[in-house]
């Protein structure tokens, strides 16, 4: 799971407006409604997940002062069914492959 805290679009780049006074420390993962984890990167590994199974995932900022921002809204996550069988193709070749000196 990977998210991108909110942007506004500017000119010529965008600037982050998800900001505070303390400074943003980490964020707070939810799944189902409960703590899972606290984090201090924009992407989160989860495991030991049940084939088939839906899952609802929400995130929440924390500053350095430790005050906690509403949670995002939560977005559904299915696993895959039981049985799925393993990707053992292998990637195409890349091409358009040049060096320059």
């Amino acid at each position: 799971m990977k998210w991108f805290p909110p942007m506004a679009k500017a000119s010529p780049s965008p600037v982050i407006t998800m900001t505070d006074n303390a400074g943003l420390a980490s964020y707070l993962v939810r799944l189902n409604g409960a703590q899972i984890g606290t984090i201090t990167t924009t992407s989160y590994v989860d495991s030991g997940l049940a084939a088939a199974t839906t899952y609802q995932y929400a995130v929440a900022a924390l500053d350095a002062a430790g005050n906690m921002s509403p949670s995002s809204p939560s977005i559904n996550v299915t696993t895959s069914p039981a049985g799925t069988p393993a990707d053992t193709l292998a990637p195409s070749q890349p091409s358009n492959f040049t060096a320059a000196a």
